[in-house]
């Protein structure tokens, strides 16, 4: 995912930290997980799975406001979000993890094959 999100930020001239963010905002406006996305919790570096799964750690920065818009969701995470169809504190991580599957799973997807131009419509 990590990569995905590298070229997909290369390929529009952005900074990788700018496309997360942007993505976080999207998710906490369109706020998914009230219409059945579940929440994803990330796996461990120091896990054996981890691991085998070849996790890479990604950190971004985060306004003060962002910040605390992502801790109030967190908080609230009783009223409607759930783990498992269980409704309990939701981590940091775990939010911010699931904002980034949510938009590389179901907002831009990666296409299988490259996308045909017509090089008629650039006339």
């Amino acid at each position: 995912m990590r990569d995905y999100l590298k070229a997909y930020a290369q390929s529009r001239c952005r900074k990788l930290d700018d496309i997360c963010v942007e993505i976080l905002e999207g998710f906490l406006t369109l706020r998914p997980f009230e219409r059945g996305l579940k929440i994803h919790v990330p796996m461990s570096l120091r896990s054996r799975a981890g691991e085998d799964q070849k996790w890479v750690q990604l950190n971004f920065f985060l306004s003060d406001e962002l910040t605390l818009k992502v801790n109030q969701l967190c908080e609230e995470s009783g009223a409607g979000v759930s783990v498992s169809g269980n409704s309990q504190y939701i981590s940091r991580a775990a939010m911010l993890y699931t904002a980034l599957y949510w938009f590389v799973k179901y907002m831009r997807p990666a296409q299988l094959e490259p996308a045909k131009v017509d090089l008629g419509d650039l006339a």
